[in-house]
């Protein structure tokens, strides 16, 4: 089980406190991996929206705080433990959400790429281990270590 007595999201300090800076008591988060942020930012915003693709994690971290919201999403069809998403596996994860009105999206979970270009344009997006490699092609404004808001992609009329 968790620790329930101030859990920390899995990142470094300056990570966290950039994240805390972006927070208001009265948000909405949407987030992307269920954990220990689930716990931190419950503590932090009214209510968060959590996608997780994996029963057995969701119940192991059980039970959640009263203002969150869990969304278990599973994959199209079975993936390696930390294997690379294959395209159009998480597609219902990533989609899960859609009709909600998040004030903030933390991508922290699966099939980051699509995610964060799902997002990026809706609500402010912020993806965690966004120096990796894998994520190269999303445009990052770096915030603290390897946490970065990802910015919308450039329209045809934006590019000079």
């Amino acid at each position: 089980k968790l620790p329930y007595v101030d859990p920390k999201p899995w990142m470094e300090a300056d990570e966290i406190a950039a994240l805390e800076s972006l927070l208001l008591p009265h948000f909405h988060v949407l987030e992307y991996g269920c954990g220990h942020s689930t716990f931190w930012l419950a503590d932090r915003v009214s209510k968060v929206t959590t996608v997780e693709h994996n029963a057995k994690w969701i119940a192991r971290v059980t039970p959640f705080p009263p203002n969150v919201e869990v969304l278990f999403s599973p994959p199209a069809w079975p993936c390696p433990k930390f294997g690379p998403a294959e395209p159009g596996q998480f597609e219902d994860y990533i989609h899960a959400a859609t009709d909600r009105t998040p004030d903030l999206v933390l991508v922290d979970g699966r099939d980051r790429v699509p995610a964060c270009r799902h997002w990026a344009s809706r609500a402010p997006t912020i993806l965690h281990d966004a120096h990796r490699s894998r994520y190269g092609e999303l445009r990052k404004q770096f915030l603290a270590g390897s946490l970065a808001r990802i910015l919308p992609e450039e329209s045809p009329n934006e590019i000079q």
